[in-house]
């Protein structure tokens, strides 16, 4: 708490020599300091009450969308049918609570970088490139009973496409 509160820390590789400190920054230029947290822990009270927090809500399918396209973009085109069922299934993933560490966006977009990388196309199906899908299935989850679940969702899921 320190550091945030009197802007300064210390490097303890260099003799415990401290950087900032009171009087080191003008009120007129503290930074603000953002922290994000995925919850995974509880932040400290005495932390907190020095904090105004804000929770970013779970993009939208829309929003989903967006953010695969800024980060695939440079592959392909996110338009297509692997993207709509990419994110259909990573839906299905996260509303049947299929693993016990809920599958992240970030993992969303490794697990069909994988699959472009390997040579699948936006106009593909999931179908197409199943071999892809199950063969990155690490991507989405890192837990190997959970990866035993989404196998069996995948497939469950590549069934009823």
């Amino acid at each position: 708490l320190n550091e945030i509160e009197q802007m300064y820390f210390r490097i303890p590789e260099l003799d415990n020599i401290q950087v900032g400190g009171p009087g080191a920054i003008s009120s007129d230029y503290r930074p603000i300091v953002v922290i994000t947290s995925n919850s995974e822990k509880n932040l400290p009270d005495p932390f907190l009450r020095r904090c105004v927090y804000y929770h970013i809500p779970f993009p939208t399918t829309e929003r989903l969308r967006d953010i695969l396209w800024s980060r695939l973009g440079q592959l392909a085109s996110t338009e297509g049918p692997l993207i709509q069922e990419a994110l259909a299934f990573f839906a299905r993933l996260r509303e049947n609570k299929v693993v016990e560490r809920q599958t992240s966006p970030a993992e969303l977009i490794d697990w069909l970088t994988y699959m472009m990388r390997r040579g699948a196309k936006p106009k593909h199906r999931l179908n197409d490139v199943r071999s892809y899908a199950f063969a990155a299935l690490s991507a989405l989850t890192k837990d190997p009973k959970d990866q035993d679940a989404v196998r069996s969702e995948l497939e469950s899921f590549l069934e009823g496409s």
